[in-house]
């Protein structure tokens, strides 16, 4: 009886265990996904990587790990931003300052250029584990590539 037991909890710890592991994060290559999103993600406007400076100063935050900001021209509120954190705390705190540059955006654009507003307002915006996703563009082809990386 104990040696038919043994392998039944194995499996159940092992299925316990990976429980843990599905949608709230996991490793996740952002340089790959950034790849993707530039190559497919539907953009109407040329995207340039920004340096950690500018990263800083339009989320607001610093404590992320890894950071690749894209930005458009500004003739329109194209953007793609994804950040590695060093906790999911980190994550949230960092999903939060991105929630307010959207909210900055919308409020600008709002004046300035309002066909934007709605790509704003139906940005990707998602937080996985470690990592934080924004992604504005006009379909909804980030939203698809995104779902595909953080399955």
């Amino acid at each position: 009886m104990k040696k038919r037991m043994l392998p039944f909890l194995l499996a159940l710890a092992l299925l316990f265990g990976l429980a843990g592991c599905g949608a709230t994060g996991g490793s996740l290559d952002i340089q790959a996904l950034a790849e993707d999103l530039l190559k497919n993600g539907e953009f109407s406007d040329e995207l340039w990587k920004i340096d950690d400076s500018m990263v800083q100063k339009l989320y607001n935050v610093s404590d992320y790990t890894q950071a690749l900001v894209y930005v458009g021209s500004g003739a329109t509120a194209e953007e793609l931003a994804l950040f590695a954190f060093p906790s999911e705390d980190a994550a949230a705190q960092g999903l939060q300052k991105a929630k307010d540059r959207l909210e900055s955006q919308i409020a600008d654009y709002r004046t300035y250029l309002p066909q934007e507003v709605p790509k704003l307002q139906n940005a990707v915006v998602k937080q996985w584990g470690n990592f934080v996703i924004v992604c504005v563009s006009p379909g909804s082809a980030c939203g698809e590539i995104v779902a595909r990386y953080t399955k």
